[in-house]
């Protein structure tokens, strides 16, 4: 993720990430990344998020004090590694589920979507995310009961979230988070 001051999500002056990069593409459009399919009234509408298991740099030098992040190149299955996807926090009753078709969105208060989604696991090391349960914002599957997903190789998918594999070893054939 890249940070940047005066971004989209703009409740801190460095309180920015990914959408920041592509605003001067966009026209600073903002409204393309409100998501219809978010409940109504939240802070920051973000629908499609970030994967956030400190694996992977879009860029060919690592931003915003991020030092060890994989580049891009150097993923080894760029099109079955799941960069961004549809995404928002989970209940507290659902988050705890090792099954990703049974997190629910909570949409009990209005900051309820964010810029990333976490995996139980951080990558390169593999060492648990600490707030995985603490911050449960995950890849949820909202619409038609599928997930948007974006790869690393730039395509993308709408596919159930438990294709990530949230829970499988990281460089096995279903782990498509570690970019490993």
């Amino acid at each position: 993720m890249i940070v940047v001051t005066t971004g989209v999500n703009n409740h801190s002056p460095k309180d920015q990430g990914w959408p920041d990069t592509i605003r001067g593409y966009i026209g600073n459009n903002t409204n393309v990344f409100n998501c219809p399919a978010n409940p109504p009234g939240l802070t920051l509408n973000i629908g499609i998020n970030l994967n956030l298991a400190h694996s992977i740099s879009l860029f060919p030098t690592s931003q915003g004090g991020y030092t060890n992040l994989l580049k891009s190149g150097s993923i080894a299955r760029p099109s079955a590694t799941t960069y961004y996807a549809d995404s928002g926090d989970a209940t507290l009753a659902t988050a705890t589920s090792t099954n990703a078709e049974a997190w629910v969105q909570d949409t009990a208060s209005g900051q309820k979507s964010w810029l990333d989604w976490r995996t139980p696991f951080t990558a390169p090391d593999g060492n648990a995310d600490p707030n995985w349960l603490s911050l449960p914002t995950r890849a949820i599957d909202r619409h038609l009961g599928k997930c948007n997903m974006g790869f690393v190789d730039y395509h993308a998918e709408r596919s159930l979230a438990s294709t990530i594999g949230f829970y499988q070893t990281m460089g096995g054939a279903g782990d498509q988070w570690s970019g490993q």
